[in-house]
C-alpha cells in the first residue's frame, strides 16, 4: 500500500477514486459536526488533526484488504545516478567559499580542554 495520501488516492481507479473520496468527505464531516456540537471548533487541537489521518489510513486499509490498490511502481535508483548525485553533492561543496573566522568565534573554538561544566576554551 502507498504511503502517501496522494499516491493512495491516485493508485485506485476513477471509480474507487470517487467511493474513496465520498466516503472520506462523510467520515471527516460528521467528525467535524459531532465536535462543533459537543466542544466547539475553538477546542480543535492537533489530536483532532490526527483523528482526520487515522480517518484516511483506515479507508485505505479497507480498499487494501480489498485488493483495488493497483500496483505502485517503485522507484528506483542506478548506480550511474548515485553517482551523479553524489558527484554533484561533491561540487557544491567545492563552491563554498570559506569565510575567515572572526576573533570571537575563534576565542570560542578553544583547544579542547573542557572546564567543570563540559564546555571547551582557550586556557
Amino acid at each position: 500500500m502507498p504511503n502517501d495520501i496522494r499516491e493512495i488516492i491516485n493508485s485506485l481507479d476513477d471509480q474507487d477514486k470517487t467511493m474513496f473520496n465520498q466516503h472520506r468527505t462523510e467520515m471527516r464531516r460528521s467528525y467535524l459536526t459531532a465536535h462543533n456540537s459537543i466542544i466547539g471548533v475553538h477546542a480543535w487541537d492537533a489530536y483532532d488533526d490526527a483523528f482526520m489521518d487515522i480517518i484516511d489510513l483506515k479507508l485505505a486499509i479497507l480498499f487494501d484488504r480489498a485488493g483495488r490498490f493497483e500496483a505502485v511502481k517503485d522507484k528506483t535508483i542506478d548506480d550511474a545516478m548515485i553517482e551523479r548525485v553524489e558527484n554533484d553533492i561533491i561540487d557544491a561543496y567545492k563552491g563554498i567559499k570559506q569565510h575567515e573566522v572572526s576573533k570571537a568565534t575563534a576565542s570560542m573554538q578553544g583547544n579542547g580542554i573542557a572546564n567543570e561544566q563540559g564546555w571547551t576554551s582557550k586556557p
